[in-house]
């Protein structure tokens, strides 16, 4: 299990912060900056060597 959490990106990690603040806050801002950290997240991703 703990293989797996550390498998994800960080980025991955921030965005979902980013979604509970924002929806805890009612802010919509907040889904944005999720949005764009998932997006760069999955770049890193596919950009990670092999």
């Amino acid at each position: 299990m703990r293989a797996a959490l550390r498998a994800v990106p960080g980025l991955y990690w921030l965005a979902l912060i980013w979604t509970l603040l924002a929806h805890w806050a009612e802010d919509r801002r907040g889904v944005y900056i999720a949005m764009f950290c998932l997006l760069l997240g999955t770049v890193q991703l596919f950009r990670r060597p092999s």
